[in-house]
């Protein structure tokens, strides 16, 4: 019987001969291996690092979360109720963030504080501002006091918002125009209501303030003329008056709240008063997470549902 030839010997040689070519067709495109590793070992771009100022209601339900950044400082306004930490995650992953410097509690409600302890444990903070008050006075007991927690372990100091205070963010100013005092029977009324301004362009962020606030606010006389409003209370009927309003003469107006939310907001009371100054209403329900972004003058919008 004759012997069977082993095939092994003409395998190896053909793949010698096939890695050989590719080495050769390698080194002859200008270094396309080099190129690979260059490109993988290089910091990803983020598509918001040329973007001088940008701003973002993002879609936390009914709730209520903002971030700002500018300079390369960064700003987050609240960060939504219990469960929706992820998304809030994603916000600060997607804009390249490893620590906040800024952190602002407009007031210890779940809808608003609900995922700051989680953000202080994950992204740290240098500053949070936060009314400091007796936690067994509040419903939402407990995530205060894990967020006071997270933000000692942290390292975080821990500054109240009053009307007056201000802090720069890069180039772009914040001040506090609310509360103008602190009410412990309606924290709604004791709402850290913000001002950002960049270049020409300014911001107002209402978180809950309802009627009373708003009155006391104009009653101060702070400037709260704006280019973009974030209505506070999710557009309930009890705030976002016309007086409120009139001081603030909006171009646009964005509303945070849930799809199909058991509080009927946006009520239709509230938009028709926003309606008398503008018709550019944007909601977090029907459009995603809407962004604002600032450069050479001009401000941009886009929503996460129409990008």
């Amino acid at each position: 019987m004759k012997e069977k030839r082993s095939k092994k010997p003409l395998k190896i040689i053909a793949f010698i001969a096939f890695a050989a070519a590719v080495l050769v067709f390698l080194a002859a495109n200008g270094g396309i291996l080099s190129g690979l590793e260059n490109t993988l070992g290089s910091k990803k771009k983020k598509p918001l690092d040329d973007t001088p100022f940008y701003i973002c209601f993002c879609d936390v339900g009914q709730g209520d979360c903002t971030l700002a950044v500018c300079g390369g400082k960064s700003l987050l306004i609240d960060a939504g109720e219990n469960g929706y930490e992820q998304k809030v995650f994603n916000l600060l992953n997607s804009a390249g963030i490893k620590k906040l410097d800024y952190i602002i509690a407009t007031h210890p409600h779940s809808d608003h504080i609900g995922g700051i302890p989680e953000v202080l444990d994950y992204f740290g903070a240098g500053v949070l501002y936060s009314v400091r008050t007796d936690p067994k006075e509040l419903d939402a007991a407990v995530t205060y006091s894990a967020m006071m927690n997270a933000a000692e372990e942290c390292g975080a100091r821990v500054e109240e918002p009053r009307q007056g205070i201000s802090f720069m963010l890069g180039d772009a100013k914040v001040e506090f125009e609310g509360p103008v005092s602190f009410e412990d029977e309606n924290l709604n009324n004791s709402s850290a209501v913000t001002k950002i301004t960049y270049g020409k362009q300014t911001f107002l962020i209402c978180a809950d303030a309802e009627e009373a606030e708003e009155r006391e606010i104009i009653e101060s006389g702070a400037d709260i003329d704006c280019d973009v409003i974030r209505i506070a209370h999710h557009g309930s009927a009890g705030s976002s008056s016309e007086a409120f309003l009139e001081a603030a003469t909006p171009d646009y107006c964005v509303i945070s709240c849930g799809r199909d939310n058991d509080y009927g907001h946006p009520h239709d009371a509230a938009l028709e008063r926003m309606r008398l100054f503008t018709d550019d209403i944007y909601r977090t329900d029907l459009s995603g997470s809407i962004t604002f972004t600032c450069s050479g003058g001009k401000m941009k919008v886009t929503s996460s549902n129409n990008p």
